[in-house]
């Protein structure tokens, strides 16, 4: 990939998202023996935990948690160790509607459990019997809940200010520079690599004559091929003519003409091995064994 000469202050900022949950699973270290003597099986060999109230209910919140993280990742870029990521100006809007819908979905359903919890724990009472164990439960259930998304802008070499040296100032400031375009190389080289594995497991389904495939092998290219107008950080022209391609051959495929027209499969197969080949000339993807 070329050497990348960008800068993002004015054109993205870095977003983090945590969500905080209570999973409702205790792991029961008596039950565990317990069960592994009877099954006569290797102590430390099972794991025995008990679900402490409201599967279903806890549940919902699990899902709409996951839901937010997907699209969260799916929206935005890598950028930092401390998961920052990166949120381009464009799909800023785009990206906190959706997240305001999951928060308030998420609040919901958490505080609903926060009011009918007394209630969960007496049913769990009745359903566990004698492994239930009141000092599982939280005595603070909502303190267990949050979701929080914040916002930083990212910072550049000309914010740095110090005492120092003018030579050892602009060192630093170099090596600034230096390190915020491996960022943004690793952020674009994400991009492609979605990409990539988007049209691979297209051509490798399409290939397979026993290949049974869902919706979402059609529908995850559309996703993706939208998603990447706005996350195009650098305008990398060559990533924008790559994803029009793919979204004119692949985005509007019927998955069911896909699934029964054996020629139509033979057509998008061959399509998709000659994008990867083209594609080879701005990414590689990593060999693993």
């Amino acid at each position: 990939m070329a050497q990348l000469s960008y800068s993002l202050k004015e054109s993205a900022t870095i977003v983090r998202l945590s969500i905080r949950d209570w999973s409702g699973l205790k792991h029961d270290k008596e039950a565990t023996k317990a069960a592994e003597a009877a099954l006569g099986i290797k102590e430390g060999s099972g794991r025995f935990s008990k679900r402490l109230a409201a599967e279903e209910r806890l549940r919902e919140i699990s899902q709409i948690k996951n839901a937010a993280r997907k699209f969260h990742y799916d929206n935005t870029l890598p950028w930092d160790d401390d998961s920052g990521r990166l949120l381009t100006t464009k799909n800023h809007m785009t990206y906190v509607t959706q997240m305001q819908v999951y928060e308030h979905r998420y609040v919901d359903k958490y505080t609903a459990l926060v009011h009918d919890f007394p209630d969960l724990v007496e049913e769990a009472k009745a359903d566990l019997g004698p492994r239930f164990n009141p000092d599982d439960y939280p005595e603070d259930i909502a303190a267990r809940y949050s979701f929080k998304v914040t916002f930083a802008p990212i910072t550049s070499a000309d914010d740095f200010r110090c005492n120092l040296r003018e030579d050892e100032i602009n060192r630093i400031k170099a090596m600034v520079r230096d390190e915020e375009q491996k960022k943004i190389k690793a952020a674009m080289e994400d991009a492609w690599r979605r990409l990539f594995e988007v049209v691979k497991n297209l051509h490798e389904r399409t290939v397979d004559k026993k290949a049974i495939f869902r919706d979402t092998l059609v529908t995850n290219i559309a996703d993706l091929t939208d998603v990447l107008k706005r996350i195009n950080v650098t305008g990398d022209p060559a990533l924008e003519e790559m994803r029009r391609e793919i979204e004119s051959k692949f985005a509007n495929i019927d998955p069911e003409t896909l699934r029964k027209d054996e020629k139509v499969r033979k057509t998008v197969a061959k399509e998709a091995d000659e994008i990867m080949a083209k594609m080879a000339a701005y990414y590689s993807p990593v060999a693993t064994n």
